[in-house]
């Protein structure tokens, strides 16, 4: 029988009474809870024969039987309920907290990724009036030698400009939203966190790492200290890092962006940039659109990405990639390495000891001052190379094209070097006699 929890029932024990004698057992109830210890109960029952006078012996009758003891009914099934489990314990949840508002800019990416975007640029936003950074023009590539490096032909602009119309004054805290008028943001000597919204925001942070997201509108962003990570958001954004190991993203809108002192990682992403890497090794990034990448100081490395982009190494030795597009290209000091990359470009060795290589595409090589090294290779496009001095420069064969494949001619005043399994013109020397060119004008890349 089933006995329901909180419930009682009634229970008869049929013993049997055949002989005389003690009766023993155990009865035993059945708990499917695991947690408690089943029910055992000894039992004993003493059947005593009725004594009767001895009779005038009769044949003994037959015995009659004892009854089977008529089985107790199942009761009714009281249906069988659910056992009740052990409560399992409910864990105290552990309170979500209220996010702080999540920046939106795109992550950092690695810092040495090969540039292989290809979507066409979000169309500009049209600027909301605010001081705009002075524009910089790419210059035209030529295809003729210029001893000047062109980074010394570019306009830099004033970027100390923040916004003169401003609605609220903020003072720094932990983590802060702004309002959609103009704020200005001031940090203080803690770590800051601001997130501005629409209006033309002028953002100031203190001497500890900051992260600053301008958000909508024209905004002046200027990390101060510390290492600080910096969104432009979109519109025509002032972004300046400041001292300290800075990650800056300009983002949408035409950024001007200046790492300042240390080591700084900085995007342009969309727009027409302009980004100055400062002091320290810098790693910059142009992203969509024309943008103009300087160096400045330090060993740099810069990716022009999409668009024409105009990169400029500046002081000791750097990287250059042009990436995708016509891009103009100059190491200016220092022993610099140069790619074009795809596209038409033309590449500036300037002052140190530089190498170019114009990759894809028919490009303008001007290695200017010290021994410099032209890289050319196959199925890659015509290079010209402007200033050539023998004794001094020399020719770089790139992959597995070697002296003994070429073919130097004279073609008017240049001389010109083939393929000769098919043909293919790699190169032309300018105002160099192909008499006067032999194995030892080559090195393997």
């Amino acid at each position: 029988a089933t006995v329901a929890a909180g419930a009682t029932a009634n229970l008869q024990v049929q013993v049997d009474t055949a002989t005389a004698g003690n009766k023993t057992g155990t009865l035993q109830f059945v708990n499917d809870d695991s947690n408690e210890n089943p029910f055992d109960f000894a039992i004993s029952a003493l059947v005593t024969a009725t004594a009767t006078a001895t009779p005038t012996p009769t044949p003994t009758p037959t015995p009659t039987l004892t009854p089977t003891p008529t089985p107790t009914p199942t009761p009714t099934p009281t249906p069988t309920p659910t056992p009740t489990p052990t409560p399992t314990l409910t864990p105290t949840p552990i309170p979500t907290l209220t996010p702080t508002p999540t920046l939106t800019p795109t992550p950092i990416p690695t810092l040495t990724p090969t540039p292989t975007l290809t979507p066409t640029p979000i169309p500009t936003p049209t600027p909301t009036p605010t001081p705009t950074p002075t524009s910089v023009t790419t210059p035209t590539p030529v295809n003729t030698p210029d001893t000047n490096c062109i980074c010394d032909k570019i306009e830099y602009p004033n970027l100390n400009q923040p916004n003169q119309q401003i609605d609220n004054i903020i003072n720094g805290g932990v983590r802060l939203i702004g309002t959609p008028k103009n704020d200005s943001y001031f940090g203080i000597n803690n770590p800051n966190i601001f997130d501005a919204l629409t209006g033309n925001d002028n953002l100031f942070g203190g001497e500890f790492n900051d992260i600053f997201n301008g958000n909508e509108g024209n905004d002046f962003i200027d990390g101060d200290k510390g290492d600080d990570i910096l969104f432009g958001g979109k519109g025509n954004d002032i972004i300046i890092g400041g001292v300290g190991q800075d990650v800056i993203f300009g983002n949408k809108g035409n950024d001007s962006i200046n790492g300042k002192e240390d080591d700084d990682l900085i995007f342009g992403n969309e727009g027409n940039d302009l980004i100055d890497g400062g002091k320290g090794n810098d790693s910059l990034f142009g992203g969509k659109a024309n943008d103009v990448i300087l160096g400045s100081e330090g060993n740099d490395t810069l990716f022009g990405q999409l668009g024409d982009d105009t990169l400029c190494g500046g002081a000791a030795d750097d990287l250059l990639y042009g990436g995708q597009g016509n891009d103009l290209i100059d190491g200016s000091k220092g022993n610099d390495s140069i790619y074009g990359d795809l596209g038409n470009d033309t590449l500036f060795g300037c002052e140190g000891n530089d190498i170019l290589f114009g990759g894809s595409g028919n490009n303008s090589l001007i290695g200017g001052l010290g021994n410099d090294i032209f890289v050319i290779g196959l199925n890659r496009g015509f290079d010209i190379v402007s200033d050539f001095v023998k004794g001094q420069d020399f020719i770089g064969l790139s992959g597995v094209l070697s002296f003994n494949q070429l073919e130097i001619s004279q073609n008017n005043n240049n001389a010109l070097i083939k393929f000769k399994g098919s043909g293919e013109v790699i190169a032309s020397l300018t105002g160099v006699s192909a008499s006067l060119i032999g194995v030892g004008d080559f090195r393997t890349i």
